[in-house]
């Protein structure tokens, strides 16, 4: 079995697998190697995460692979039968009898659809996981409403203008949320749980700026952009640690944004407050970028608040270049897969033998068994079929089959009424005349 229509989607995955593997864990070794704070940048993290999309098509239309996987293997073809006396020819057999059973088909030639099926089982699994996160939140934001808080709607309309933000998003509070929430990227939200009206001013604001960061950066859709790659390919480890990095590394710069507008001491003192609103820990679901941490992140970004670390700021054009820069190096230096068969090892033609009758002899009687076990293949295979096209092709390969034995039979009998002696080649017998 050759599924040849899998040739191209598997290439492609398995290009997609090793780009997104080496990208990654190249960055993870620069971050333990002393590079920790250079990767805190979201768009590494980004380019990381979405490069090897771009590579793994680029590479597999335009540019050579270094890694030539062979999926399937043929069988490989029976060995011809030795050269022979013109009395060694075997007499034809009309009945044709079933050959010796072979060894069965090979179980490699079925691992490309156990690789597709296994693959879309689960994506299939990953996207519904994905959806029915996304109907969870927006469960629990149906019951929201408008904010009416002088206060509040007075600090957002300052830090929207602090932050360059053209109009201040639209506001909102729900009762059963627990942390704020900042979602949609066409239509950009602010949720409040009901517990940020007992905030102070400054911890107000550090809140504010932080969920206002995230809409300015539009972290909400790189965030959906991921949570979807990993539904996709749940299979693959770097895309989930790639997503996590992504994910602490936006919260940081969101973080160091809400210490420029409203300290580092207030944004300290916010996360903390937001952290005990989520006593007991509550799953917040995919789709959502919320200012509650995790327990585990909780201390770094405290600590990195109170470090007050300034965010980098590059020329607008800086990032697109060096990211199309890596890019191109990564098509070009990355290995790659292909799916091909190899090429399979045509028999020698049995009538291309000259000079010795005795391999004259010998390839005609090879040809006659390979046809006779083809036609042999073909009868068993349409034993149940009731097509008359077919029958009559069977019909039709049989009759073929009994003129070549027909013809075989009257070919030794007249070798053996022309020639008392062995047979041998042209130029032998020239010599002895």
């Amino acid at each position: 079995m050759n599924p040849t229509f899998l040739d191209v989607p598997l290439a492609w995955i398995g290009t997609w697998a090793i780009h997104a593997a080496m990208v990654t864990f190249l960055l993870l070794a620069i971050s333990w190697c002393g590079g920790a704070r250079r990767l805190t940048r979201p768009g590494v993290w980004r380019f990381a995460l979405l490069s090897a999309l771009a590579t793994a098509t680029l590479q597999l239309l335009v540019a050579p692979t270094w890694l030539d996987f062979t999926a399937w293997v043929p069988a490989e073809p029976g060995a011809l039968v030795g050269s022979f006396a013109a009395d060694a020819v075997p007499a034809a057999d009309l009945t044709m009898p079933a050959p010796a059973a072979s060894a069965g088909p090979d179980w490699t030639d079925e691992l490309p659809l156990v690789f597709a099926a296994c693959a879309v089982a689960l994506a299939t699994l990953g996207v519904l996981g994905l959806l029915r996160s996304r109907a969870a939140l927006q469960t629990l934001l149906a019951r929201r409403q408008p904010v009416d808080d002088p206060r509040v709607l007075a600090m957002a309309g300052s830090v929207a203008g602090q932050l360059g933000l053209r109009q201040t998003p639209q506001l909102s509070r729900c009762e059963a949320l627990a942390t704020p929430v900042a979602f949609g990227f066409v239509r950009p939200e602010i949720c409040l749980p009901a517990r940020v009206a007992t905030l102070d001013d400054e911890a107000l604001r550090a809140l504010l700026a932080h969920e206002l960061a995230h809409l300015r950066h539009g972290d909400a859709g790189w965030l959906w952009a991921g949570a979807w790659l990993q539904a996709l390919f749940p299979w693959h480890p770097a895309v989930r640690i790639a997503r996590r990095r992504l994910y602490d590394a936006t919260e940081l710069r969101c973080d160091a944004i809400a210490a420029s507008c409203a300290g580092p001491l207030a944004v300290a003192n916010c996360l903390l407050e937001v952290a005990t609103w989520l006593r007991p820990p509550a799953t917040l679901p995919r789709g959502a970028l919320a200012m509650a941490a995790r327990p585990s992140a909780l201390r770094v970004r405290v600590e990195a608040a109170l470090r007050g670390e300034r965010v980098a700021t590059w020329p607008r054009w800086w990032p697109g270049a060096a990211m199309a820069i890596a890019t191109g190096a990564q098509v070009l230096v990355l290995p790659g897969v292909a799916i091909t068969d190899p090429p399979v090892a045509e028999a020698p033609d049995p009538w291309s033998a000259t000079g010795d009758a005795n391999e004259l002899f010998a390839g005609l009687a090879t040809g006659y068994a390979h046809l006779q076990a083809e036609a042999l293949q073909l009868r068993q295979e349409l034993a149940s079929s009731a097509d008359p096209a077919l029958r009559a092709m069977l019909t039709e390969l049989e009759l073929r089959v009994a003129r070549l034995a027909a013809a075989q039979l009257r070919l030794r009998d007249l070798a053996a009424m022309t020639a008392e002696e062995p047979l041998v080649s042209d130029p032998e017998r020239r010599s002895s005349r």
